[in-house]
């Protein structure tokens, strides 16, 4: 997905107490696979306005996900109704994890980072998307149905964690149409007929787009 390596690493709390775990809490969150219900990635750069969920286990493996703080001058916010964490501000803030007696337990480093372009990545029919994002076109058959994938980025093309608004438009639905949900971060596309259609995706605040070329 373009995070970085050893998010094993990253994941653990920096005190070495525990583990923080990263919810998904929302389908177009590039951060999560496909029906991933917790992240197996390094959460450490999210976009800002992104939305996600935040548990921490204990060296028991006791879950307090009610009893994380941030700390960061209002970076990340807690909405109790909703219990979803929101990227509010860019910049560096840190992830606290209480104990029953209100003493710290552990806590991890985390960037907002404002999005600043859209990776767009293509799945393969075995079933993987192919290795990073970025590609822009795609030359398929009439008869070869895919899947795509987008991401917001960071300037370096790192990919960006937390859910955020996402909608897809077809410039030519003469020669490919959307056949799932076009609010998702990932959407089915079926070949129609033959030519060049292009495919914008807006996510959040940022847009991309590829070009697909369809043979006979």
């Amino acid at each position: 997905m373009g995070c970085s390596p050893a998010p094993e690493d990253l994941k653990s709390g920096e005190l070495g107490n525990g583990t923080f775990e990263y919810l998904c809490k929302g389908t177009t969150d590039a951060q999560c696979d496909e029906g991933e219900q917790v992240s197996q990635a390094a959460f450490d750069a999210i976009a800002r306005a992104g939305h996600f969920g935040l548990s921490f286990l204990d060296d028991n493996g006791n879950a307090s996900s009610d009893q994380i703080e941030a700390a960061g001058d209002g970076r990340i916010t807690y909405d109790d109704q909703t219990k979803l964490w929101t990227a509010e501000k860019t910049g560096l803030v840190a992830l606290i994890a209480f104990d029953q007696n209100g003493d710290a337990e552990d806590f991890v480093h985390a960037t907002v980072v404002e999005p600043s372009s859209v990776l767009i990545s293509q799945k393969d029919i075995s079933g993987h998307f192919t290795g990073s994002f970025g590609g822009t076109t795609i030359d398929v058959t009439v008869q070869s149905d895919f899947t795509l994938r987008a991401a917001p980025a960071d300037e370096q093309q790192n990919v960006l964690a937390g859910a955020l608004p996402c909608s897809w438009t077809n410039a030519n639905p003469t020669v490919v149409q959307i056949t799932t949900d076009a609010t998702d971060n990932v959407v089915d596309v079926h070949p129609v007929g033959t030519g060049s259609a292009t495919l914008h995706v807006q996510i959040g605040s940022v847009n991309g787009q590829t070009t697909i070329t369809v043979g006979g």
